[in-house]
């Protein structure tokens, strides 16, 4: 994968500045964009840009397994501080986390999640 464009004294267009550092991070942001190396697949799984697997199916179904297993209620938060926090300031950015924390603190799943901690066990999510 490349980004050729400054090479030729251009920009990426369509958002390629942004959408790469966010996705992969300033680090390999920098290196492509400005350096204008062309990375590997090796690279880019790294960077969580790609997923080099023998059987993406399984994979996948393993994915959907987990993700299955977890508690909604916070996967959600964590989604929604990960997409709203990473505009905002720091300091802003963690009280929305601190926010969200208060706000599923209160669910049954995180009531589940302690007790199956503390008993050994799998927690038993439901959503609520």
């Amino acid at each position: 994968m490349a980004f050729p464009e400054v090479g030729a004294g251009e920009l990426p267009c369509w958002g390629g500045t942004q959408r790469l550092t966010r996705a992969g991070g300033v680090a390999l942001a920098l290196r492509m964009l400005v350096v204008g190396d062309a990375v590997d697949a090796v690279v880019l799984e790294r960077s969580g840009l790609a997923l080099l697997s023998d059987d993406p199916v399984a994979h996948a179904e393993a994915l959907a397994g987990t993700l299955a297993a977890g508690a909604p209620r916070a996967q959600a938060a964590a989604r929604d501080a990960v997409q709203r926090g990473r505009d905002l300031t720091l300091a802003d950015a963690l009280r929305l986390e601190s926010d969200l924390n208060l706000l599923i603190s209160t669910t049954t799943d995180r009531a589940e999640g302690i007790a199956a901690f503390f008993e050994k066990r799998p927690p038993r999510f439901t959503g609520s």
